[in-house]
């Protein structure tokens, strides 16, 4: 199977999350910066929209994905493997917190990332397979240019995907709130 070309990335629009706060796959809705920051990125927005546009179902990426479309008559597909990396138990709580009340936990999460996962949540590895196993199914629907509006974690499994590039690579992708990113 061929790669499909272009496919444009956008991580969601900035949320109410409190600063500091572990977010991960929390349901958190837009800040009202962040939908003002999605409009105008709509409005900015260079290229015609593709008719599939592919989306997180969590309600950030959702309402960004249909803040984006405006009032074109397209509608956004969900798929729950889109959605950021599951950080389990410490969703919700202060960064701040996580590391002085599990320290242990946290070095060794900052040590092996990519196969050991927080408490009841998942390694950057099964992220990665997660988002790989949907752009599997993408490529077998033969499906043309595309749009996928997500989160920093899959977004970033995806490009290692389309560069075949292993998940050790994830945090090569800087990806920014609102900031169009066409990989080929």
């Amino acid at each position: 199977m061929q790669a499909l070309a272009p496919i444009t990335l956008v991580r969601h629009g900035a949320t109410d999350a409190a600063a500091g706060m572990c977010i991960g796959q929390l349901d958190i809705p837009l800040s009202a910066s962040g939908r003002i920051a999605v409009i105008e990125t709509g409005k900015r927005w260079a290229a015609q929209l593709p008719q599939r546009i592919f989306c997180s179902d969590l309600q950030r990426a959702f309402e960004t994905a249909t803040l984006l479309i405006g009032n074109k008559n397209i509608e956004p597909m969900t798929d729950s493997r889109l959605r950021e990396i599951d950080l389990g138990a410490w969703q919700g709580r202060q960064w701040d917190d996580i590391h002085s009340s599990e320290p242990e936990q946290m070095a060794r999460w900052g040590e092996d990332w990519l196969s050991y996962a927080p408490p009841g949540g998942e390694t950057a590895t099964q992220l990665y397979s997660r988002v790989a196993d949907w752009y599997e199914d993408l490529l077998s629907s033969g499906t043309t240019p595309t749009l996928i509006v997500a989160h920093a974690g899959s977004l970033a499994a995806l490009a290692c995907r389309l560069h075949k590039r292993s998940p050790q690579h994830l945090f090569d992708y800087r990806i920014e709130h609102c900031a169009p990113l066409q990989l080929i």
